[in-house]
C-alpha cells in the first residue's frame, strides 16, 4: 500500500469499502493469516485477513459475496483529514474530528484502556494510557455483501 489515509465510510488508502477479497489481495498481497470468525448470530459471514508487516487487519462480510467492511490498524503512518493520528494526543484527535462536525457518540474506560467512538463516521479509536493504540473503522454490510446505511 502506498498511502494510509482514512476516508471515513469510504476507503483506506487504495482500498475501498465494498471491494471483493480478490481485488484487495491484488492490491495488498496475500495475508499472513486468514481466519473465518464465528459470528453466526447475524447470519452473515465474517472473515479477517491479517497483514502483520502493515499492522493491518481487514474484515470482510457477506454470504453471497464477501466484501471489505472494516479496517483495524496500528500502522503509525495512518492519517485522517491529512493529520498523522499516531503523532497526536487523544484530545488533539477528538478536536480534529469535532472540528469536522462529528461529536463523540460513545466512550468506554477500563483501567488504562479507553475507546472513543464516532458512530457517524464508523470510527473507533483505542488508547492505551495516553497513546493511540489502534484505529478501527468501516461500514455495515448485509448478507448479500451490499453496503447498508
Amino acid at each position: 500500500m502506498k498511502t494510509f489515509e482514512i476516508i471515513p465510510l469510504h476507503s483506506f488508502g487504495q482500498l475501498d469499502f465494498g471491494m471483493f477479497i480478490d481485488q484487495v489481495v491484488e492490491l495488498v498481497g496475500e495475508p499472513d493469516m486468514k481466519e473465518e470468525l464465528d459470528m453466526s448470530d447475524d447470519g452473515n459471514r465474517h472473515v479477517v485477513y491479517r497483514f502483520d508487516s502493515l499492522g493491518l487487519n481487514l474484515y470482510f462480510e457477506g454470504v453471497e459475496k464477501s466484501v471489505l467492511a472494516c479496517v483495524e490498524t496500528d500502522n503509525e503512518e495512518v492519517t485522517l483529514y491529512g493529520e498523522a493520528l499516531f503523532d497526536m494526543s487523544k484530545d488533539e484527535i477528538v478536536r480534529l474530528i469535532n472540528s469536522k462536525g462529528f461529536p463523540i457518540s460513545d466512550q468506554d474506560d477500563e483501567d488504562d484502556e479507553q475507546r472513543v467512538s464516532f458512530d457517524e463516521l464508523g470510527l473507533d479509536l483505542f488508547f492505551f494510557g495516553k497513546e493511540l493504540d489502534a484505529v478501527c473503522f468501516g461500514v455495515s454490510v448485509d448478507c448479500n455483501g451490499n453496503i447498508v446505511g
